[in-house]
């Protein structure tokens, strides 16, 4: 059985009411490529405050748009722009505990040049203030460029309400058992803001 680690270090900091700047760095052990990846979040505040929201049936909608581009360095080269996406975020709050999360899109690789169609979704529940479950797929139509399906399962849990959460994660890849499970375990702090 293969063993790798990965540090990953991804902050991300409200730069003005409704926008977000995002960055992560992945460093794998091993000495195998670096990746960082810098991404702007846009959920739009309405004078209420609730962003583009609409009371529907099923319930609130809400959407948004996220811009992000990756850069990869391997060992002994210098850093190169990997892709390029852009997201729409459209997340229907059922009720209190429930919520789904869609995002639809597009990428372009640098490399290879092809671009691809992306889709992901979440459902995420909160079965109590301090805890959030989710299970989520992300896909794209060119597996043989961007990667295969992959599913994950999760979960946070705020030990410091809204302040400090520990999350634990497991994702593997759709249809393939060679890849295996790849498990992750991270600290949040939220509160960073300009």
């Amino acid at each position: 059985m293969r063993s790798t680690r990965a540090l990953i270090i991804a902050p991300a900091c409200g730069i003005a009411p409704g926008l977000e700047l995002g960055i992560d760095y992945t460093r794998p052990s091993g000495g195998t490529a670096r990746a960082v990846g810098v991404a702007l979040k846009w959920l739009p505040q309405s004078a209420s405050g609730h962003g583009w929201a609409g009371d529907t049936p099923l319930g609130e909608i809400t959407a948004g748009l996220k811009l992000s581009s990756g850069y990869q360095r391997h060992a002994g080269e210098s850093w190169r722009h990997r892709d390029s996406n852009v997201l729409l975020l459209v997340s229907t709050k059922f009720n209190d505990m429930l919520t789904l999360h869609t995002n639809i899109g597009g990428i372009r690789s640098q490399a290879e040049k092809p671009n691809a169609a992306l889709f992901n979704i979440a459902l995420a529940a909160k079965p109590s203030e301090r805890v959030l479950l989710f299970v989520e797929s992300q896909t794209n139509h060119r597996r043989t460029v961007f990667g295969p399906t992959v599913n994950t399962i999760g979960g946070s849990w705020w030990t410091v309400k809204q302040r400090f959460g520990l999350d634990t994660t497991a994702s593997r890849p759709a249809g393939s058992h060679a890849a295996g499970t790849t498990y992750g375990i991270g600290f949040g702090w939220v509160g960073l803001a300009l």
